[in-house]
């Protein structure tokens, strides 16, 4: 429901909602996620960064990448492209996997990104890595993107 109001700019309706989900979840980082993107959408940087925050200290051990891709989600809403290719660099280089139809390129949230120069810099070198790693499966995206 959050997200349905989310994607009509009912941006208040969509906090709402996310604000009682997260009551019922509270260590649900999808939920906080969410939010971060809705204060990041209304340029409410003060409780989008308390967010990221939160996030980061949500993070386990080991989620190759999906903390940071998500950070940079929010930043490339809020405007903060250097921040967000930054963190979507971080993302690839812990092992973030591209999904032809969820990540990157075809990822609603980073479409201030599309014409950014450091990022198409970023994805041509990444799609170079998945290129490779699809012909070799058993060579890791990261030691790859580390030689590129």
């Amino acid at each position: 429901l959050g997200k349905s109001y989310y994607l009509n700019n009912q941006l208040d309706k969509a906090l709402a909602t996310y604000k009682f989900a997260l009551i019922l979840n509270p260590e649900d980082t999808k939920i906080l996620v969410e939010m971060g993107m809705v204060y990041a959408k209304q340029g409410n940087k003060t409780e989008m960064k308390k967010i990221i925050d939160q996030l980061e200290s949500l993070k386990p051990s080991f989620d190759y990448g999906a903390t940071e891709y998500n950070v940079g989600r929010i930043y490339a809403i809020a405007g903060e492209l250097d921040k967000a290719v930054a963190k979507i660099e971080s993302s690839i280089n812990k092992g973030q996997k591209y999904d032809l139809w969820i990540t990157f390129d075809h990822d609603p949230d980073l479409m201030e990104l599309r014409e950014y120069p450091a990022y198409q810099k970023l994805m041509e070198k990444f799609k170079w890595v998945t290129m490779i790693c699809e012909i070799e499966p058993k060579v890791e995206t990261r030691l790859i993107a580390s030689l590129l």
